[in-house]
Protein backbone atom coordinates (compact mmCIF):
# COMPACT_ATOMS: atom_id res chain seq x y z
CA UNK A 1 0.00 0.00 0.00
CA UNK A 2 2.64 2.80 0.95
CA UNK A 3 4.84 1.79 -2.49
CA UNK A 4 1.19 2.00 -4.43
CA UNK A 5 0.73 5.52 -2.55
CA UNK A 6 4.05 6.71 -4.48
CA UNK A 7 6.22 6.37 -1.38
CA UNK A 8 10.11 4.95 -1.08
CA UNK A 9 10.07 1.29 0.60
CA UNK A 10 12.84 -0.17 2.69
CA UNK A 11 12.76 -3.19 3.55
CA UNK A 12 14.51 -4.16 6.73
CA UNK A 13 16.80 -7.22 5.87
CA UNK A 14 19.90 -7.79 7.25
CA UNK A 15 22.26 -9.37 4.77
CA UNK A 16 22.25 -14.02 4.86
CA UNK A 17 18.27 -13.50 5.24
CA UNK A 18 16.32 -15.12 2.51
CA UNK A 19 15.63 -11.85 0.43
CA UNK A 20 19.34 -10.59 1.15
CA UNK A 21 21.62 -13.25 0.15
CA UNK A 22 24.01 -10.72 -2.67
CA UNK A 23 27.03 -9.01 -2.21
CA UNK A 24 29.25 -6.38 -4.29
CA UNK A 25 32.10 -8.42 -3.86
CA UNK A 26 32.08 -10.72 -1.19
CA UNK A 27 30.08 -14.61 -1.44
CA UNK A 28 28.29 -16.73 0.91
CA UNK A 29 31.44 -18.39 1.42
CA UNK A 30 33.39 -15.51 2.80
CA UNK A 31 33.89 -15.42 6.60
CA UNK A 32 33.46 -11.33 5.99
CA UNK A 33 30.60 -11.83 4.30
CA UNK A 34 28.73 -13.35 7.80
CA UNK A 35 30.55 -10.45 9.87
CA UNK A 36 27.51 -8.02 9.93
CA UNK A 37 24.86 -6.56 12.42
CA UNK A 38 21.81 -4.98 11.72
CA UNK A 39 23.44 -1.54 12.47
CA UNK A 40 26.01 -1.92 9.28
CA UNK A 41 22.91 -0.65 6.42
CA UNK A 42 20.05 -0.72 7.93
CA UNK A 43 19.73 3.13 8.68
CA UNK A 44 23.36 4.73 7.00
CA UNK A 45 22.69 3.05 3.49
CA UNK A 46 19.14 4.21 2.91
CA UNK A 47 19.56 7.68 4.12
CA UNK A 48 22.42 7.99 2.37
CA UNK A 49 21.10 6.61 -1.11
CA UNK A 50 17.73 8.38 -0.20
CA UNK A 51 17.17 12.41 -1.83
CA UNK A 52 14.30 12.78 -0.23
CA UNK A 53 13.24 13.54 3.31
CA UNK A 54 12.14 13.26 6.01
CA UNK A 55 11.77 9.62 6.10
CA UNK A 56 9.85 7.06 7.31
CA UNK A 57 11.91 3.58 9.24
CA UNK A 58 8.74 1.27 9.37
CA UNK A 59 10.45 -0.38 12.45
CA UNK A 60 13.25 -3.04 13.32
CA UNK A 61 11.83 -6.28 12.91
CA UNK A 62 12.48 -8.98 9.70
CA UNK A 63 9.01 -8.59 9.16
CA UNK A 64 9.04 -4.95 8.35
CA UNK A 65 7.87 -6.53 4.66
CA UNK A 66 4.15 -6.96 6.34
CA UNK A 67 3.96 -2.95 6.16
CA UNK A 68 3.67 -3.24 2.70
CA UNK A 69 2.37 -6.63 1.82
CA UNK A 70 -1.11 -5.87 1.47
CA UNK A 71 -4.04 -8.17 2.43
CA UNK A 72 -3.57 -12.01 1.78
CA UNK A 73 -6.59 -13.73 0.46
CA UNK A 74 -5.07 -17.03 0.90
CA UNK A 75 -4.17 -17.15 4.69
CA UNK A 76 -7.01 -17.51 5.89
CA UNK A 77 -7.92 -20.49 3.83
CA UNK A 78 -4.41 -22.45 4.31
CA UNK A 79 -3.15 -21.44 7.56
CA UNK A 80 -0.77 -24.68 7.72
CA UNK A 81 0.47 -24.51 4.48
CA UNK A 82 1.51 -20.76 4.73
CA UNK A 83 3.55 -21.61 7.94
CA UNK A 84 4.86 -24.27 6.62
CA UNK A 85 6.57 -22.13 3.48
CA UNK A 86 7.91 -19.12 5.92
CA UNK A 87 11.78 -19.77 6.71
CA UNK A 88 14.38 -17.43 6.91
CA UNK A 89 17.92 -17.41 7.59
CA UNK A 90 20.35 -14.96 8.93
CA UNK A 91 24.00 -14.48 9.94
CA UNK A 92 25.29 -15.70 13.41
CA UNK A 93 26.80 -12.53 14.89
CA UNK A 94 23.23 -11.07 13.85
CA UNK A 95 21.25 -13.28 15.96
CA UNK A 96 24.12 -12.86 18.80
CA UNK A 97 23.53 -9.32 18.60
CA UNK A 98 19.68 -9.61 19.10
CA UNK A 99 20.67 -12.42 21.83
CA UNK A 100 22.63 -9.38 23.52
CA UNK A 101 20.18 -7.27 23.76
CA UNK A 102 17.77 -9.44 25.36
CA UNK A 103 20.32 -10.57 27.90
CA UNK A 104 21.80 -6.87 28.90
CA UNK A 105 18.18 -4.89 28.52
CA UNK A 106 20.70 -2.45 26.34
CA UNK A 107 19.98 -1.27 22.60
CA UNK A 108 23.76 -1.75 21.83
CA UNK A 109 25.93 -2.28 19.06
CA UNK A 110 27.34 -5.80 19.06
CA UNK A 111 29.26 -6.98 21.87
CA UNK A 112 32.81 -9.01 20.75
CA UNK A 113 33.00 -10.59 24.15
CA UNK A 114 36.52 -8.94 24.55
CA UNK A 115 37.72 -5.42 25.93
CA UNK A 116 40.33 -5.61 23.13
CA UNK A 117 38.07 -6.39 20.55
CA UNK A 118 35.40 -3.69 21.57
CA UNK A 119 38.63 -0.97 21.84
CA UNK A 120 39.38 -1.77 17.84
CA UNK A 121 35.89 -1.59 16.98
CA UNK A 122 34.46 1.37 19.04
CA UNK A 123 37.68 2.81 20.96
CA UNK A 124 36.10 1.81 24.16
CA UNK A 125 35.86 -1.57 26.23
CA UNK A 126 32.17 -1.90 26.06
CA UNK A 127 30.00 -1.53 22.80
CA UNK A 128 28.50 2.14 23.22
CA UNK A 129 24.23 2.29 23.04
CA UNK A 130 22.44 3.40 20.26
CA UNK A 131 21.44 6.86 21.53
CA UNK A 132 17.84 7.06 20.24
CA UNK A 133 17.88 10.58 21.34
CA UNK A 134 20.05 11.93 18.87
CA UNK A 135 16.99 11.67 16.50
CA UNK A 136 16.70 14.59 15.22
CA UNK A 137 13.48 16.51 17.27
CA UNK A 138 12.15 17.70 13.72
CA UNK A 139 11.85 13.87 12.52
CA UNK A 140 8.46 12.86 13.14
CA UNK A 141 7.62 9.14 14.49
CA UNK A 142 4.99 7.27 14.66
CA UNK A 143 5.03 3.63 16.21
CA UNK A 144 2.59 1.14 16.48
CA UNK A 145 3.04 -1.56 19.19
CA UNK A 146 0.92 -5.02 19.46
CA UNK A 147 -0.26 -5.18 23.49
CA UNK A 148 -0.14 -8.63 23.73
CA UNK A 149 3.91 -8.63 22.40
CA UNK A 150 6.57 -10.45 24.44
CA UNK A 151 9.12 -9.36 21.38
CA UNK A 152 8.66 -5.86 22.25
CA UNK A 153 6.63 -5.34 26.14
CA UNK A 154 5.00 -2.43 26.68
CA UNK A 155 8.08 -1.11 28.98
CA UNK A 156 10.11 -1.15 26.37
CA UNK A 157 8.14 1.20 24.42
CA UNK A 158 7.70 3.58 27.48
CA UNK A 159 11.49 3.42 28.24
CA UNK A 160 11.76 4.17 24.15
CA UNK A 161 9.32 7.34 24.05
CA UNK A 162 11.44 8.58 27.24
CA UNK A 163 14.42 8.91 25.57
CA UNK A 164 13.05 10.22 22.20
CA UNK A 165 13.40 14.23 22.07
CA UNK A 166 10.21 14.79 20.07
CA UNK A 167 6.59 13.37 21.05
CA UNK A 168 5.93 10.62 18.93
CA UNK A 169 2.20 9.31 18.40
CA UNK A 170 1.92 5.95 19.37
CA UNK A 171 -0.82 3.77 18.43
CA UNK A 172 -1.08 0.63 20.93
CA UNK A 173 -3.11 -2.33 19.38
CA UNK A 174 -3.96 -4.00 22.76
CA UNK A 175 -4.65 -7.28 21.12
CA UNK A 176 -2.15 -8.00 18.80
CA UNK A 177 0.77 -10.26 19.66
CA UNK A 178 4.11 -9.84 17.40
CA UNK A 179 3.37 -11.89 14.55
CA UNK A 180 -0.38 -10.47 14.40
CA UNK A 181 1.07 -6.91 13.14
CA UNK A 182 2.11 -9.68 9.80
CA UNK A 183 -0.62 -11.93 9.94
CA UNK A 184 -3.97 -10.29 11.23
CA UNK A 185 -6.78 -10.11 8.03
CA UNK A 186 -7.11 -6.76 10.07
CA UNK A 187 -3.95 -5.05 9.22
CA UNK A 188 -5.24 -3.02 7.17
CA UNK A 189 -7.78 -1.19 8.96
CA UNK A 190 -5.44 -1.17 12.41
CA UNK A 191 -2.21 -0.18 10.38
CA UNK A 192 -2.09 0.73 7.28
CA UNK A 193 -4.85 3.21 6.86
CA UNK A 194 -3.20 5.03 10.00
CA UNK A 195 0.03 4.96 8.67
CA UNK A 196 -1.09 6.50 5.01
CA UNK A 197 -2.92 8.84 7.28
CA UNK A 198 0.22 10.21 9.27
CA UNK A 199 2.06 10.04 6.37
CA UNK A 200 -0.20 12.63 4.64
CA UNK A 201 -0.37 14.70 7.22
CA UNK A 202 0.82 18.15 7.14
CA UNK A 203 4.46 17.07 9.10
CA UNK A 204 5.32 15.44 6.01
CA UNK A 205 4.47 18.20 3.18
Amino acid sequence: MLLNDGYDVWIGHQRATYWSHGHVHLNSTDREYYETGFQNGMFNYSTEFSETGPYSAQGLSNTAIALISGPNCCLGSAPIRFVNGWDGTTSYKNLLQWQQGIRTNNFAYYDYGSSARNMQAYGRPTPPVYNVGRIPRRMPILIIAGGRDWYSPSQGIRLLLSQLQQQAILINLTNYAHYDLEFSVRRETDMYVPILRYLGGPRFH
